[in-house]
């Protein structure tokens, strides 16, 4: 089940942030519990997956692995302060937005087999 949760990883918690299936409002608590990371703490290593409980939020799972993708892009987090309704106006937040809408993702071993084997007989 963990395989299927990659989502919640601090990593990668802040790509919901792009979602339209989230909020306004549960996208400002993020950014807030974001907000009150310090910034300069990126660590490399292995990514952990956090205990999962009842009730855990998208919020709760942000950590200071959180800005890796920031980092990686070199995308600025000042967007987070702003009212989340004028992000889709902030180039910082377009850009990332751009590389998470784009962002391929395959949730596990069995969907790449299944993939394969349909391309494999479509050639045939």
């Amino acid at each position: 089940m963990k395989s299927h949760l990659w989502y919640i990883l601090e990593e990668f918690v802040p790509t919901c942030l792009a979602s339209t299936l989230i909020g306004p409002e549960e996208k400002r608590q993020i950014a807030d519990a974001l907000l009150k990371v310090p910034k300069n703490q990126l660590k490399p290593g292995a990514v952990k997956m956090p205990p999962l409980s009842e009730g855990i939020t998208l919020k709760d799972c942000v950590g200071h692995q959180s800005y890796h993708f920031f980092h990686a892009l070199s995308i600025g987090v000042n967007f987070l302060e702003e009212p989340v309704e004028t992000w889709p106006q902030i180039p910082a937040y377009q850009k990332f937005e751009e590389f998470v809408l784009n962002l391929p993702v395959t949730n596990d071993i069995s969907e790449r087999f299944v993939r394969r084997t349909v391309n494999h007989r479509e050639l045939h």
